[in-house]
Protein backbone atom coordinates (compact mmCIF):
# COMPACT_ATOMS: atom_id res chain seq x y z
CA UNK A 1 0.00 0.00 0.00
CA UNK A 2 1.53 3.52 -0.96
CA UNK A 3 1.23 6.48 1.56
CA UNK A 4 0.77 9.84 1.55
CA UNK A 5 2.36 11.93 4.49
CA UNK A 6 0.76 15.16 5.12
CA UNK A 7 2.28 17.72 7.45
CA UNK A 8 -0.19 20.53 8.95
CA UNK A 9 0.52 23.12 11.37
CA UNK A 10 -1.78 22.52 14.60
CA UNK A 11 -1.99 24.96 17.05
CA UNK A 12 -1.37 24.39 21.21
CA UNK A 13 0.39 20.89 20.66
CA UNK A 14 2.95 19.96 23.08
CA UNK A 15 4.12 16.92 20.38
CA UNK A 16 3.79 16.10 17.03
CA UNK A 17 0.20 13.43 16.32
CA UNK A 18 0.49 11.14 13.63
CA UNK A 19 -3.48 9.94 12.52
CA UNK A 20 -3.30 6.85 10.10
CA UNK A 21 -6.51 7.35 7.27
CA UNK A 22 -7.05 4.50 5.27
CA UNK A 23 -8.29 5.76 1.73
CA UNK A 24 -9.18 3.90 -0.93
CA UNK A 25 -6.14 1.83 -2.02
CA UNK A 26 -3.82 3.94 -0.38
CA UNK A 27 -2.64 5.30 3.13
CA UNK A 28 -3.14 8.64 4.31
CA UNK A 29 -0.89 9.91 7.64
CA UNK A 30 -2.22 13.29 8.99
CA UNK A 31 1.10 14.40 10.94
CA UNK A 32 -0.04 17.63 13.22
CA UNK A 33 2.82 19.69 14.55
CA UNK A 34 2.41 22.51 16.67
CA UNK A 35 6.04 23.94 15.43
CA UNK A 36 6.50 26.84 13.65
CA UNK A 37 9.76 29.03 11.87
CA UNK A 38 11.96 30.04 14.79
CA UNK A 39 9.50 27.93 17.02
CA UNK A 40 9.71 24.40 18.41
CA UNK A 41 5.84 23.64 19.66
CA UNK A 42 5.61 27.19 21.35
CA UNK A 43 9.85 26.78 22.04
CA UNK A 44 11.66 29.78 20.54
CA UNK A 45 15.09 28.33 18.73
CA UNK A 46 17.93 30.30 19.44
CA UNK A 47 19.74 32.25 17.07
CA UNK A 48 23.78 31.18 16.23
CA UNK A 49 25.82 33.59 18.37
CA UNK A 50 28.14 35.99 16.18
CA UNK A 51 31.30 35.80 16.70
CA UNK A 52 32.88 38.87 18.92
CA UNK A 53 33.84 42.06 17.56
CA UNK A 54 37.14 42.97 18.40
CA UNK A 55 37.47 45.96 21.18
CA UNK A 56 37.95 49.40 19.88
CA UNK A 57 38.57 51.83 22.37
CA UNK A 58 40.71 52.08 25.76
CA UNK A 59 44.66 50.62 26.42
CA UNK A 60 46.06 47.86 25.59
CA UNK A 61 45.32 46.10 28.78
CA UNK A 62 41.48 47.38 29.22
CA UNK A 63 40.82 45.75 25.45
CA UNK A 64 42.56 42.81 26.38
CA UNK A 65 39.87 42.40 29.26
CA UNK A 66 37.17 42.92 27.05
CA UNK A 67 38.32 40.79 24.28
CA UNK A 68 38.93 37.85 26.98
CA UNK A 69 35.60 38.56 28.18
CA UNK A 70 33.64 38.45 24.71
CA UNK A 71 35.26 35.64 23.88
CA UNK A 72 34.32 33.42 27.57
CA UNK A 73 30.59 34.82 27.07
CA UNK A 74 30.91 33.91 23.50
CA UNK A 75 31.99 30.52 24.32
CA UNK A 76 29.02 30.18 26.64
CA UNK A 77 26.61 31.18 24.21
CA UNK A 78 27.84 28.67 21.70
CA UNK A 79 27.57 26.01 23.97
CA UNK A 80 24.02 26.24 24.75
CA UNK A 81 23.33 26.78 20.99
CA UNK A 82 25.32 23.89 20.40
CA UNK A 83 22.93 21.55 23.33
CA UNK A 84 19.58 23.05 21.88
CA UNK A 85 20.54 22.15 18.34
CA UNK A 86 21.40 18.66 19.69
CA UNK A 87 18.10 18.69 21.56
CA UNK A 88 16.10 19.70 18.53
CA UNK A 89 18.26 17.02 16.06
CA UNK A 90 17.08 14.53 18.60
CA UNK A 91 13.53 15.75 18.90
CA UNK A 92 13.61 15.67 14.83
CA UNK A 93 15.31 11.90 14.27
CA UNK A 94 12.48 10.69 16.85
CA UNK A 95 9.59 12.36 15.28
CA UNK A 96 11.02 10.93 11.67
CA UNK A 97 11.21 7.25 13.11
CA UNK A 98 7.80 7.20 14.46
CA UNK A 99 6.39 8.58 11.52
CA UNK A 100 8.04 5.30 8.89
CA UNK A 101 7.24 3.14 11.94
CA UNK A 102 3.28 4.26 12.19
CA UNK A 103 3.36 3.91 8.39
CA UNK A 104 4.48 0.21 8.43
CA UNK A 105 2.35 -0.66 10.93
CA UNK A 106 -0.39 0.63 9.21
CA UNK A 107 0.28 -1.25 6.04
CA UNK A 108 2.59 1.06 3.84
CA UNK A 109 4.77 -1.52 1.87
CA UNK A 110 5.22 0.05 -1.51
CA UNK A 111 5.78 4.34 -2.23
CA UNK A 112 5.86 6.53 0.27
CA UNK A 113 5.86 10.35 -0.38
CA UNK A 114 5.12 13.70 1.96
CA UNK A 115 3.00 16.82 1.42
CA UNK A 116 3.51 19.75 3.48
CA UNK A 117 0.61 22.38 3.48
CA UNK A 118 0.40 26.03 4.52
CA UNK A 119 2.74 26.88 7.24
CA UNK A 120 4.24 23.32 7.84
CA UNK A 121 6.21 24.12 4.61
CA UNK A 122 9.03 25.53 7.18
CA UNK A 123 10.32 21.62 7.40
CA UNK A 124 11.68 21.70 4.04
CA UNK A 125 12.74 24.90 3.99
CA UNK A 126 17.13 24.74 4.27
CA UNK A 127 17.30 28.15 5.44
CA UNK A 128 15.83 27.67 8.63
CA UNK A 129 17.85 25.89 11.43
CA UNK A 130 14.31 23.55 11.38
CA UNK A 131 14.41 22.98 7.98
CA UNK A 132 18.05 21.93 7.81
CA UNK A 133 18.16 19.52 10.55
CA UNK A 134 14.75 17.75 8.86
CA UNK A 135 16.02 17.48 5.70
CA UNK A 136 19.02 16.09 6.82
CA UNK A 137 17.13 13.00 8.79
CA UNK A 138 14.01 12.89 6.27
CA UNK A 139 14.44 10.67 3.05
CA UNK A 140 11.00 10.53 1.89
CA UNK A 141 10.31 12.25 -1.44
CA UNK A 142 7.87 15.16 -1.66
CA UNK A 143 5.02 14.25 -3.88
CA UNK A 144 4.13 15.39 -7.43
CA UNK A 145 1.95 12.91 -8.87
CA UNK A 146 -1.24 16.11 -8.47
CA UNK A 147 -1.85 15.81 -12.23
CA UNK A 148 -1.43 11.72 -12.80
CA UNK A 149 -5.32 10.35 -12.80
CA UNK A 150 -4.58 8.12 -10.04
CA UNK A 151 -4.90 11.17 -8.44
CA UNK A 152 -7.48 13.13 -9.92
CA UNK A 153 -10.12 10.52 -9.57
CA UNK A 154 -11.19 11.58 -5.73
CA UNK A 155 -12.16 14.92 -7.49
CA UNK A 156 -14.68 14.42 -10.07
CA UNK A 157 -16.94 13.29 -7.79
CA UNK A 158 -17.42 17.09 -7.62
CA UNK A 159 -17.34 17.52 -11.39
CA UNK A 160 -20.58 19.01 -12.55
CA UNK A 161 -21.07 19.98 -16.03
CA UNK A 162 -22.19 20.35 -19.22
CA UNK A 163 -20.24 22.82 -19.63
CA UNK A 164 -16.22 22.20 -18.84
CA UNK A 165 -13.05 24.59 -19.23
CA UNK A 166 -9.82 22.79 -19.37
CA UNK A 167 -6.37 24.99 -18.37
CA UNK A 168 -3.12 23.49 -19.61
CA UNK A 169 -2.22 19.79 -19.91
CA UNK A 170 -1.93 16.69 -18.48
CA UNK A 171 0.21 13.15 -19.22
CA UNK A 172 -3.47 11.34 -18.35
CA UNK A 173 -5.55 14.05 -20.20
CA UNK A 174 -7.26 11.53 -22.25
CA UNK A 175 -8.18 9.24 -19.41
CA UNK A 176 -10.12 12.46 -17.95
CA UNK A 177 -11.85 12.99 -20.96
CA UNK A 178 -12.92 9.48 -21.66
CA UNK A 179 -13.99 9.37 -18.02
CA UNK A 180 -16.25 12.96 -18.29
CA UNK A 181 -16.95 13.12 -22.15
CA UNK A 182 -20.55 11.40 -21.62
CA UNK A 183 -21.46 14.67 -19.32
CA UNK A 184 -20.03 17.28 -21.91
CA UNK A 185 -22.26 19.87 -24.11
CA UNK A 186 -19.19 22.09 -24.86
CA UNK A 187 -15.34 21.95 -24.06
CA UNK A 188 -13.10 25.09 -23.94
CA UNK A 189 -9.61 24.28 -24.20
CA UNK A 190 -6.67 26.88 -23.00
CA UNK A 191 -3.32 26.22 -23.02
CA UNK A 192 0.15 28.13 -24.21
CA UNK A 193 0.99 28.17 -27.49
CA UNK A 194 3.92 25.78 -27.17
CA UNK A 195 1.74 23.08 -25.98
CA UNK A 196 -0.64 23.47 -28.87
CA UNK A 197 1.94 20.55 -30.84
CA UNK A 198 0.63 18.06 -33.12
CA UNK A 199 0.04 15.57 -30.27
CA UNK A 200 -2.37 17.90 -28.74
CA UNK A 201 -4.26 18.91 -32.03
CA UNK A 202 -4.10 14.69 -32.38
CA UNK A 203 -5.64 14.27 -29.16
CA UNK A 204 -8.66 16.96 -30.33
CA UNK A 205 -9.40 15.36 -33.57
CA UNK A 206 -9.48 11.87 -31.76
CA UNK A 207 -11.81 13.11 -29.30
CA UNK A 208 -14.08 14.55 -31.78
CA UNK A 209 -14.23 11.32 -33.65
CA UNK A 210 -15.26 9.36 -30.72
CA UNK A 211 -17.79 11.92 -29.07
CA UNK A 212 -19.01 13.45 -31.52
CA UNK A 213 -18.29 17.01 -29.98
CA UNK A 214 -15.61 19.63 -30.95
CA UNK A 215 -13.01 20.90 -28.49
CA UNK A 216 -13.11 25.19 -28.54
CA UNK A 217 -9.29 25.34 -28.40
CA UNK A 218 -7.67 28.59 -27.20
CA UNK A 219 -3.74 29.09 -27.53
CA UNK A 220 -2.47 31.58 -25.90
CA UNK A 221 0.52 33.41 -26.39
CA UNK A 222 1.51 35.70 -23.32
CA UNK A 223 4.80 35.01 -21.05
CA UNK A 224 2.10 34.47 -18.44
CA UNK A 225 -1.00 33.65 -20.39
CA UNK A 226 -3.27 32.57 -17.86
CA UNK A 227 -3.59 35.73 -15.82
CA UNK A 228 -5.71 36.96 -17.83
CA UNK A 229 -8.36 34.55 -19.20
CA UNK A 230 -11.95 35.38 -20.21
CA UNK A 231 -14.52 32.32 -19.89
CA UNK A 232 -17.07 32.35 -21.52
CA UNK A 233 -20.18 34.57 -20.76
CA UNK A 234 -23.24 32.46 -19.50
CA UNK A 235 -24.00 29.57 -17.20
CA UNK A 236 -21.77 28.02 -14.64
CA UNK A 237 -18.49 25.61 -15.86
CA UNK A 238 -16.22 23.15 -14.46
CA UNK A 239 -13.14 24.10 -14.80
CA UNK A 240 -10.45 21.46 -14.92
CA UNK A 241 -6.73 22.83 -14.14
CA UNK A 242 -3.37 22.10 -14.66
CA UNK A 243 -1.62 25.70 -15.50
CA UNK A 244 0.56 25.69 -12.04
CA UNK A 245 0.04 29.18 -12.15
CA UNK A 246 -0.78 30.90 -8.90
CA UNK A 247 -2.66 33.91 -10.26
CA UNK A 248 -4.67 32.15 -12.98
CA UNK A 249 -7.42 35.22 -14.02
CA UNK A 250 -10.69 34.06 -15.14
CA UNK A 251 -12.54 37.12 -15.23
CA UNK A 252 -16.01 36.31 -13.89
CA UNK A 253 -16.95 33.12 -13.22
CA UNK A 254 -20.73 32.42 -12.53
CA UNK A 255 -21.95 31.14 -9.46
CA UNK A 256 -22.30 27.44 -9.17
CA UNK A 257 -19.03 26.88 -10.95
CA UNK A 258 -16.51 24.32 -10.12
CA UNK A 259 -13.07 24.48 -10.05
CA UNK A 260 -11.15 21.53 -9.63
CA UNK A 261 -7.30 22.58 -9.28
CA UNK A 262 -5.52 19.39 -10.22
CA UNK A 263 -1.80 21.19 -9.24
CA UNK A 264 -3.21 21.73 -5.38
CA UNK A 265 -1.50 24.85 -5.10
CA UNK A 266 -2.66 26.77 -1.70
CA UNK A 267 -2.06 30.38 -3.23
CA UNK A 268 -4.21 29.69 -5.89
CA UNK A 269 -6.75 28.13 -3.48
CA UNK A 270 -6.81 31.70 -1.65
CA UNK A 271 -7.41 33.39 -4.49
CA UNK A 272 -10.05 31.57 -6.15
CA UNK A 273 -12.11 31.46 -2.60
CA UNK A 274 -11.38 35.50 -2.79
CA UNK A 275 -12.56 36.35 -6.34
CA UNK A 276 -14.94 33.49 -6.49
CA UNK A 277 -17.07 33.08 -3.46
CA UNK A 278 -19.90 31.79 -5.12
CA UNK A 279 -17.09 29.26 -7.23
CA UNK A 280 -16.79 25.21 -5.14
CA UNK A 281 -12.94 24.94 -5.19
CA UNK A 282 -11.31 21.51 -5.13
CA UNK A 283 -8.40 19.97 -4.56
CA UNK A 284 -6.59 16.99 -3.36
CA UNK A 285 -4.17 19.18 -0.61
CA UNK A 286 -7.74 20.45 0.65
CA UNK A 287 -9.33 17.14 0.95
CA UNK A 288 -6.39 16.04 2.99
CA UNK A 289 -6.12 19.14 5.07
CA UNK A 290 -9.70 18.49 5.91
CA UNK A 291 -9.64 14.72 6.58
CA UNK A 292 -11.40 13.58 9.21
CA UNK A 293 -11.14 10.25 11.48
CA UNK A 294 -13.92 8.29 9.68
CA UNK A 295 -14.62 10.55 7.12
CA UNK A 296 -14.71 9.83 3.10
CA UNK A 297 -12.23 11.83 1.32
CA UNK A 298 -12.31 9.31 -1.50
CA UNK A 299 -14.38 8.39 -4.31
CA UNK A 300 -14.63 5.08 -1.97
CA UNK A 301 -13.46 4.96 1.51
CA UNK A 302 -12.33 1.58 3.50
CA UNK A 303 -10.59 -0.54 6.35
CA UNK A 304 -7.91 -3.08 5.71
CA UNK A 305 -7.85 -6.39 7.48
CA UNK A 306 -5.71 -4.95 10.27
CA UNK A 307 -7.73 -1.59 10.89
CA UNK A 308 -7.99 -2.73 14.68
CA UNK A 309 -4.68 -1.50 14.71
CA UNK A 310 -6.00 1.81 14.66
CA UNK A 311 -9.32 1.79 16.37
CA UNK A 312 -9.16 5.39 17.65
CA UNK A 313 -8.67 6.90 13.63
CA UNK A 314 -11.16 4.56 11.69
Amino acid sequence: MDAIIFFCKKRDLTTWRIKPLRVEDYLLLKVEVGAERGKWFGALLPAEPKPPEEPGAGGWFKRRRMRRAAQKEYRRQMQEYGQAVLELESALGRMAGEIQETAERAGAREELFCVYDGEAGFLKDENTLTGKLWQACWNIPEFEGYPRFRWMKPLLQKARGPHFVLLGISPDLPMLLEQCARNMKSLCWYLPKEQWTEETEELAEEFYIENGLAIAVYPLGNRRPYRALRFPSGGSVCVFDFSEEEKVSAGELAPGSVWLDFSSMEEKERRIRRLFPGVGYESLKMRWRQAQAGSQIGTNFSTSDNSESFPEFL
